[in-house]
C-alpha cells in the first residue's frame, strides 16, 4: 500500500516512549519499569497507528465480532484475576492460568460459533 513511512513513524513513537519511560521509571521501579515501559510503548504505538492510519484503513468497531472478542477477553481477564487469589507454586499458577485463559476465550468463541475458533 506504500505506507511504510507511517509504520516507521509509529514504531519510532513507541521506541521513544519506551526510552523515556525507562529513564523515568528505572530508578524507582527497577526491573518492573521495563514491563511498564513496554506496555506504555505498545499503547503509544497502537494509538499512533490508529490516529494516523484510521482514515486509510476503514475499520468498523461496532459490530458483532468486535463485541464477541471484547466480551471474551473481559471474561478471560476476570477469570485470570480470580485465579490470582489461589495460592500455588509460581510455575503451576502460570501454567494453570494459561490453560484456564485459553479455555475461557476459545470456549466463548466456540459457544458463539465464531469462524476464528
Amino acid at each position: 500500500m506504500g505506507k511504510v513511512k507511517i509504520i516507521i513513524v509509529c514504531t519510532f513513537i513507541g521506541a521513544v516512549t519506551d526510552l523515556i519511560l525507562n529513564i523515568l521509571l528505572m530508578p524507582s521501579y527497577s526491573y518492573n519499569a521495563a514491563a511498564i515501559s513496554y506496555l506504555g510503548a505498545e499503547i503509544a504505538t497502537s494509538l499512533s497507528m490508529f490516529l494516523i492510519a484510521h482514515k486509510m484503513i476503514p475499520v468498523s468497531y461496532f459490530n458483532k465480532d468486535v463485541l464477541l472478542y471484547s466480551v471474551s477477553a473481559i471474561l478471560m481477564g476476570i477469570g485470570l484475576f480470580l485465579m490470582t487469589f489461589i495460592h500455588m507454586e509460581d510455575f503451576i499458577q502460570l501454567l494453570s492460568m494459561f490453560i484456564v485463559g485459553l479455555i475461557i476465550y476459545i470456549g466463548m468463541l466456540m459457544l458463539k460459533r465464531d469462524a476464528f475458533a
